[in-house]
């Protein structure tokens, strides 16, 4: 097992699993503003599903099937470490405007 490939591999999915889920929430804070929210969640759910879908293509276009692995885990440690940050760890009641 290469070490650069599992450190890239990492970095990757980090760097990506950051964006992906910075962006999913700016785009939870702006639904209730926003005159169209179901046109936000599509268009950001489709920027975001692309951006991803994209990124580990290429990560594993070469057959580097361990580097696809650690992106992923990489991109799980973000979304752990973004729950944190954000507070979304705890229970927290779902608020319905009227």
């Amino acid at each position: 097992m290469n070490l650069w490939k599992i450190m890239e591999g990492l970095a990757i999915g980090f760097i990506l699993g950051a964006l992906y889920f910075y962006f999913l929430w700016q785009t939870v804070r702006r639904i209730p503003s926003d005159k169209h929210p179901f046109r936000l969640m599509v268009v950001s759910f489709l920027a975001r599903a692309s951006l991803a879908v994209t990124v580990f293509y290429f990560t594993v276009k070469d057959g580097d099937y361990i580097c696809l692995f650690f992106a992923l885990a990489g991109f799980l440690i973000a979304r752990e470490i973004g729950k944190r940050i954000w507070g979304l760890g705890k229970s927290q009641p779902l608020l319905i405007p009227n």
